[in-house]
């Protein structure tokens, strides 16, 4: 049979975003800004020395203060630059940033790459809260005692477990969470 590579090409420019760099270029910064959101986290995991539960609250309060004003006024904003600074000279076609028509706009290239963007920018929030999740719980469950042994009123004993490089630096360190206990 007859093979038509032009046909079949251009079915495949039609068919694919990635026919001009400026797309590949683009989610590239995009994956870029992506991979600095997951380095971060929502909470504070390292604690610099023993607190009370209210100072914790409060930490935990100004970190989350923190990294959703990152989140909404840098990350997103720096995304919508990434598209527009990418796009800017680009005229009429598939990608043009300055379409007004709805009806050319839902047959472009440029709503299937901004849904693109959209699914990674979905994708880093879900990995971002889960990895944020699991570093709190690991830092919170590393201050937690293996092990309490109760002798008396006044003779606690706590064993922690953890890793023999780790535990040197432990047993010289103070407890990172203070409480307090009420005898009735």
């Amino acid at each position: 049979p007859e093979y038509s590579f032009t046909h079949t090409f251009s079915g495949f420019c039609f068919a694919s975003l990635y026919i001009k760099s400026e797309v590949v270029s683009t989610l590239c910064s995009v994956a870029e800004a992506c991979l600095w959101l997951l380095a971060q986290c929502v909470y504070t995991t390292k604690y610099q020395k023993a607190m009370k539960l209210e100072q914790f609250k409060q930490i935990q309060q100004t970190t989350i203060k923190q990294i959703s004003h990152k989140v909404r006024d840098n990350w997103v904003v720096n995304l919508q630059k990434i598209v527009l600074e990418s796009f800017k000279n680009v005229g009429k076609g598939w990608f043009s940033v300055q379409e007004t028509n709805p009806d050319t706009y839902r047959q472009g290239k440029m709503k299937k790459l901004l849904s693109v963007i959209r699914f990674m920018m979905q994708d880093t929030m879900r990995y971002f809260a889960l990895d944020s999740v699991a570093q709190y719980c690991e830092g919170v469950e590393a201050q937690c005692p293996a092990a309490v042994q109760v002798r008396g009123l006044l003779d606690v004993k706590s064993s922690f477990a953890m890793p023999e490089v780790a535990a040197a630096e432990a047993a010289a360190s103070p407890p990172r969470l203070l409480h307090q206990a009420a005898v009735a």
